[in-house]
């Protein structure tokens, strides 16, 4: 049985330290704030915060057609609010777009109904890593679950681990998720049900070793082979460049630690566009090149987002996902540009500058610039849109910067001449620290790759 302590590191330089976490990196001063017990652990975690206080402001006043969640969310969520304004502000870039893109919640509030509402959906996903973990966990340690959104499996996992951390990128959600891990109570319309009203509430006794925290799956506040169990759901299809997930798993793992996962057939970045997703036969290959052993894989077909019980016009989804378990193997060689960055960020060099960002061949980023049409009149209206990911509309000030950026990426100029013909896009001077952490994150959502 492992111990459930946790040994943390800083997500942007990779300074270890140890059980007792700071809350700004003594290396490259990254902050660590936390709110109402979640810690942010980001790159710019007050961007996330910034995001909570927009998130909150704009949610929208209930009326006959649509009634809302104003007030039940606000309950929840001021608190947090009230905390946050005690903390030291800071401003917010354009350079800061791809953090408030993960930032959202507004699509998953029905998590929080399947997750806490004791749906059939959740008991046969939890009887499954449940069952996984007695047969293929001895080391009881620490577990995380990445993508863990509205947390019912960290709840569950804390019957089999001292120490059950959720990880996820919306702090809002989180804050939603640990306020009913600790017996609140939640009362909320899903508009996907025609606005239906569901109540929930968390367990009398709130589990022991169980928390939150907002850090990206592509960047884990952990120290390396410090986790005892990785798991993953419905992560791995939505990630843009899955393997950098995974290579992150391999660091984190215990030798011997297992990584479980559940979700669609996904996409590498690196693969051509012609080449479909992977399944479940490609598994074997897939793990054994980031040094884990397959322990199981199976396709299981599974309901995925079934509101049936709340309307019956709204049977779920029936998927055909991957199971796997696998058992880390040994350690990855480092990642050069990774490494790179790290120095970076604890000032040993900045050899990242002099590296050469270019777009993936096959994935396209676009920037749509139209016009929208409603009873308000003709709107002008920008919009971003991905590999994996939604379209985003985009203010008119931010539109123009990403212009300049994106036409800037030409697999010819380094990373430091880029920074130079950006000068001062949108009215914005834009530092070398904030170009060095936009360029990590652009690669870590599969946009650009870096030589």
């Amino acid at each position: 049985m492992g111990s459930g302590d946790v040994s943390w590191c800083c997500v942007c330089c990779g300074r270890a330290f140890g059980p007792a976490r700071p809350d700004a990196c003594v290396v490259c001063g990254t902050e660590a704030p936390s709110l109402l017990g979640v810690p942010i652990l980001t790159f710019k975690p007050h961007v996330w915060i910034d995001a909570l206080r927009t998130q909150v402001a704009s949610l929208p006043e209930p009326d006959a057609a649509q009634p809302g969640n104003r007030e039940s969310l606000k309950r929840v969520l001021e608190p947090a609010l009230a905390q946050a304004a005690g903390l030291p502000q800071r401003p917010i870039g354009m350079s800061d777009f791809m953090t408030s893109q993960m930032a959202g919640w507004e699509t998953r509030l029905p998590y929080l109904y399947i997750d806490w509402a004791d749906t059939e959906e959740f008991r046969a996903d939890r009887a499954l890593f449940l069952d996984a973990v007695l047969r293929h966990c001895p080391d009881r340690g620490v577990a995380a679950v990445l993508g863990c959104g509205a947390g019912g499996l960290v709840a569950s996992l804390a019957t089999a681990f001292p120490t059950s951390l959720g990880l996820d990128v919306s702090l809002p959600q989180l804050l939603l998720a640990d306020h009913l891990m600790r017996g609140g109570a939640l009362s909320l319309q899903i508009p996907e049900a025609r606005w239906r009203q569901v109540s929930m509430r968390g367990p009398a006794t709130p589990p022991r070793g169980a928390g939150f925290i907002v850090a990206d799956a592509a960047a884990l506040p952990f120290a390396p082979g410090s986790i005892s169990l990785v798991v993953t759901q419905y992560l791995l299809d939505i990630a843009g460049a899955p393997a950098f997930i995974a290579r992150e798993i391999n660091r984190v793992l215990s030798p011997g630690g297992v990584w479980l996962n559940l979700g669609l057939p996904f996409r590498r970045s690196s693969d051509p566009p012609a080449a479909g997703p992977l399944r479940s036969d490609d598994m074997p290959a897939f793990l054994d090149e980031l040094a884990f052993d397959a322990l199981e894989i199976r396709r299981r077909r599974a309901m995925f987002h079934d509101l049936s019980a709340l309307d019956e016009w709204l049977p779920g989804l029936v998927h055909s996902t991957i199971f796997f378990a696998a058992r880390k193997r040994g350690d990855l060689e480092p990642d050069p540009v990774a490494r790179a960055f790290v120095d970076h960020a604890a000032r040993r060099g900045s050899a990242i500058l002099d590296m050469i960002p270019r777009f993936i061949a096959g994935r396209r980023i676009q920037l749509l610039e139209g016009w929208s049409f409603g009873s308000g009149g003709p709107k002008p209206r920008v919009e971003l849109t991905s590999a994996n990911s939604r379209a985003t509309p985009i203010p008119g000030p931010l539109g123009a910067f990403l212009h300049k950026l994106l036409s800037s990426i030409d697999g010819r100029r380094a990373a430091r001449e880029i920074l130079a013909a950006l000068g001062t896009a949108a009215g914005e001077a834009l530092t070398e620290d904030d170009f060095v952490v936009l360029l990590r994150t652009m690669r870590l959502r599969g946009w650009i790759e870096i030589g």
